[in-house]
């Protein structure tokens, strides 16, 4: 795939409006940055903080803003970035609020919250739908328990393992 940056580093702006996403792809061996410096956004339901640099490398990427931001990328190895007027995150706040409803249900009646198996094909999104998930869950307040069942990707163990962990915190 061609590299935005092939020739060298660049310093790349972008006004994200609401309820849209910047996405991006960065190289291996190649480094990209990102700050946000206006508005409020996530990657993966996880919050990013003003002005905080983030760097990412191999990897692609959606920051997405249900109410509008300023990000500013840079570094080498950045393929094509463009601004997407289109998301699933919508459907993944009607999945959460879902979920919200069960929490507050069984904690009601007494019994243990829901429990959720992702499935599908290889590159479906499970995993990003995994963190989004577990991320707002975390963020309202829970605790959810992880089990991490792809031995190929692995999220909170080392590689070629399956673990299950309770999340405090928000992952990345």
């Amino acid at each position: 795939m061609q590299s935005l940056t092939d020739s060298g580093p660049v310093e790349l702006s972008f006004d994200v409006g609401k309820e849209k996403e910047l996405r991006f792809s960065v190289n291996a061996k190649h480094k990209a940055k990102l700050t946000m410096t206006k508005g409020r956004a996530e990657i993966f339901g996880s919050e990013l903080v003003l002005k905080k640099t983030y760097t990412f490398t191999d990897r692609n990427i959606a920051i997405f803003t249900w109410h509008g931001c300023t990000l500013e990328l840079s570094g080498t190895g950045i393929v094509m970035p463009y601004v997407s007027d289109t998301s699933p995150m919508r459907t993944y706040l009607d999945v959460h609020a879902s979920l919200e409803e069960k929490r507050r249900q069984a904690k009601l009646s007494g019994h243990a919250g829901p429990v959720v198996m992702i499935v599908g094909p290889v590159d479906a999104g499970k995993s990003t739908l995994c963190h989004i998930l577990l991320n707002y869950a975390v963020r309202r307040g829970h605790v959810p328990i992880f089990a991490d069942l792809d031995v190929g990707q692995t999220s909170v163990s080392v590689p070629g393992s399956i673990s299950a962990a309770p999340l405090t915190e928000c992952i990345d």
